[in-house]
């Protein structure tokens, strides 16, 4: 490990918590948003940097625009956590609430799958 990390292949860690041992539920909040302007979008990331019950944000593509992973002790800290944000912030137009309940497994890279025949596409004539 260390020779790896000397190599500069390891950069860094994350860690793994068990938050179901920490009196918490983790939660997936899928949004949708109208068109707004850039700024609207910083403010409203600002406003979730402060939020203590949210740990991670990503911007999507697809149906919907962003990803809030949040942690509370209940549903009811999740709801006042969704009608705050949406009285905050008149851009959101949905939020589909999705309770993890366990992770399994994650993988940060995809897996990489080789045939033992390179397949090749036919030349054009």
């Amino acid at each position: 490990m260390k020779k790896l990390m000397q190599q500069k292949i390891i950069s860094g860690f994350r860690m793994k918590l068990n938050i179901e041992k920490l009196g918490l539920q983790w939660y997936l909040l899928m949004v949708k948003l109208a068109a707004q302007p850039p700024e609207k979008m910083t403010k409203m990331m600002a406003y979730l940097k402060e939020q203590e019950s949210v740990y991670y944000v990503t911007s999507t593509v697809g149906d919907y625009d962003l990803m809030i992973d949040a942690q509370v002790r209940n549903f009811t800290e999740i709801r006042d956590f969704i009608v705050d944000l949406t009285n905050h912030h008149p851009v959101i137009k949905t939020v589909d609430i999705i309770l993890i309940s366990k992770e399994h497994k994650i993988n940060y890279l995809p897996k990489l799958t080789f045939s033992s025949q390179p397949t090749q596409a036919p030349l054009p004539r």
